[in-house]
């Protein structure tokens, strides 16, 4: 069958660019393939065709001129044809091209120009006080409803390989969880010139791409497509570049060494419904795992509903919130930041993997400053000045993420590890207990199958490795261990506020300062434990809802507490364990009741459940 060679570079890009080596390695020349069976005879007009739609497309892609004039040269002679058409059609060819590129720069630099409506518009974005809550929203407005931490996190990360300062995400969910509709949505306000999307990449797609990845986010949507590039992807997420060196033939027959270089930085996005990475790979990333929860289905079908009735955001609102968004991340301008209260930043020196994690950290309150680069002031040096809140935020985002990393426990191992500790204690210990025994709600029985691997692998727990009739007989060896991560703000020494995590049982705890709320209301209102200062960097936050937001906790009796939410309605069991392991990680109970009861509605919602 013929190959269209034009076509494919056309439409595929680096797919041809593969398949190209390939058949260079075996020595069958494309240009060669296409004369060969151009037509024959004295079809001078069908010859002029192929040459002009199929051969001369090819010779576009030699950037050598003499190469590409001796090519000419040689389609003339094979085609029998006069070679001062041919040259004057590919000089054409050559100038559309140049002119094509020149629009791409164009379309790439393309901020809008001050006093245009672009401009204002994208302004008002980058001068919101609230805009990491605003890209929630307006998210959720293309159709992305719940994960409220899980949006800001992913445009953290997206817009951070603009900042120079790439955070590297992975996201884990099951089967049709969301995980790339997550994405799709968050990518989609960035400039396009700054998403590069694959299904997958061999191994040495990285070293050879042609593709410009610096200051890129490479969007690769699921991990199995490229397991064979793992080593490529940990180099570029560590070093933020690489060189490859390989020998190669040359077209007389030689050989010569060619050094292959890609520049970065460039953040990689990758969704797996695997558990966990690469050990390798995952100490370079910060975890993001969905909400597989009903509750968060129930939004999505009637996300999906209210889609279908006409009531949702049409297509030209959509359009219009994606472009204020990509004028405004590109006018952001590289800046570097400086964070003035550094010293007063308290990490601890355990696990290991803190000696990577805590530059990510800080890598997070660097971009979040970044991002609010026109509303932070400068110091004598241009430098951006982080706030306390920028690393407030920062941390509310990734406590979860860094949790659940140094326990290596996913959401769904944490189920599963739950309905263990419901077996006897016989069975769970001693005697052993089968996967059919397990009743894991919201986890699919493959799931079970999956996790129960990954948490005899982790060393929770055993397996006799006896297959047989009735699967593999499970022990439990560990339980999981109250992780306190130890990460917070010393109050300034001239501070006159009350300590920050005074009052509570683990002060130490970042979760006894400043939590998200798990399924937080869409427009931001994050909510701030007893103690909180309120303070954004040197200034009051100025704020109209702040009884609102910040409740003193004035809330009657016992019984009344019970009640505290939005609708009125009581913890059901899920939720009361919920909020005793809150507690547990140094929550105050009435907050913690509070943050498990607080509904997806945002403030000030007129829905009859919250009127």
């Amino acid at each position: 069958m013929r190959k269209d060679f034009a076509d494919v570079f056309a439409e595929q890009g680096e797919v041809a660019r593969e398949v190209l080596g390939h058949l260079r390695e075996r020595a069958v020349d494309a240009l060669h393939l296409e004369l060969s069976e151009a037509p024959k005879g004295s079809n001078n007009l069908g010859a002029y065709r192929v040459a002009k739609e199929r051969v001369l497309p090819l010779l576009l892609k030699l950037e050598d001129e003499g190469e590409r004039d001796a090519a000419l040269h040689d389609v003339a002679a094979k085609l029998k044809l006069s070679i001062r058409p041919l040259r004057k059609a590919l000089a054409a060819m050559l100038e559309e091209q140049e002119g094509s590129q020149e629009e791409q720069t164009e379309a790439a630099d393309g901020a809008p120009e001050p006093g245009s409506d672009r401009h204002e518009w994208a302004m008002k974005v980058l001068t919101d006080r609230r805009l990491l809550s605003r890209a929630a929203v307006d998210m959720k407005r293309l159709g992305h409803v719940g994960e409220f931490a899980a949006k800001k996190l992913a445009l953290i990360c997206a817009v951070s390989a603009r900042s120079g300062k790439p955070i590297q995400p992975s996201t884990h969910a099951q089967s049709a969880a969301g995980k790339n509709f997550l994405w799709d949505t968050a990518l989609s306000l960035l400039p396009p010139e700054m998403v590069v999307k694959r299904s997958g990449l061999s191994a040495k797609a990285l070293f050879r791409t042609q593709t410009n990845l610096k200051g890129a986010v490479l969007y690769i949507q699921e991990v199995a497509g490229s397991e064979d590039a793992e080593y490529t992807i940990r180099v570029m997420q560590s070093d933020g570049r690489l060189e490859y060196e390989a020998t190669e033939r040359t077209p007389d027959g030689g050989m010569r060494n060619v050094l292959y270089q890609t520049e970065g930085p460039t953040v990689v996005v990758q969704t797996t419904t695997k558990n966990h990475l690469h050990p390798e790979n995952a100490t370079r990333v910060f975890p993001i795992y969905l909400d597989e929860s009903e509750a968060q289905t129930s939004r999505i079908v009637g996300s999906i509903l209210k889609e279908a009735s006409g009531l949702s955001s049409n297509e030209a609102e959509q359009a219009r919130i994606q472009q204020r968004w990509q004028d405004a991340i590109r006018l952001l301008e590289p800046a570097e930041v400086a964070i003035p209260y550094a010293d007063r930043i308290v990490i601890p020196s355990t696990p290991l993997r803190i000696r990577r994690d805590a530059r990510r950290l800080i890598d997070v309150v660097r971009v979040i400053a970044w991002l609010y680069q026109y509303q932070r002031q400068r110091d004598a040096e241009g430098r951006i000045l982080a706030t306390e809140e920028d690393f407030h935020e920062a941390l509310a985002l990734v406590s979860e993420s860094l949790r659940r990393a140094w326990q290596t426990l996913t959401p769904a191992e944490e189920k599963v590890l739950e309905a263990i500790r419901r077996l006897p204690e016989t069975q769970r210990t001693r005697n052993g207990f089968k996967r059919r025994e397990l009743k894991v709600k919201e986890v699919s029985d493959r799931s079970v199958k999956e996790v129960l691997k990954s948490l005899t692998e982790t060393g929770y727990l055993d397996s006799d490795g006896s297959r047989g009739p009735q699967g593999y007989t499970y022990t439990l060896v560990r339980d999981a261990e109250e992780i306190s991560l130890g990460i917070f703000l010393r109050p300034s020494p001239d501070s006159k506020e009350t300590p920050a995590n005074d009052g509570f049982p683990n002060g130490r705890d970042p979760f006894a300062r400043y939590r998200p709320m798990p399924d937080g209301p869409e427009d931001g209102a994050d909510e701030r434990e007893a103690g909180a200062s309120g303070r954004n960097g040197h200034r009051p936050i100025e704020d109209g809802d702040l009884q609102g937001e910040r409740a003193t906790g004035r809330l009657g009796g016992e019984d009344e507490e019970e009640k505290i939410s939005a609708n009125g309605r009581r913890l059901t069991p899920e939720e009361a364990q919920r909020v005793k392991r809150l507690v547990r990680e140094g929550m105050a109970e009435r907050w913690a009741r509070r943050t498990v009861l607080a509904s997806d509605h945002p403030l000030g919602c007129d829905c009859e459940a919250c009127r």
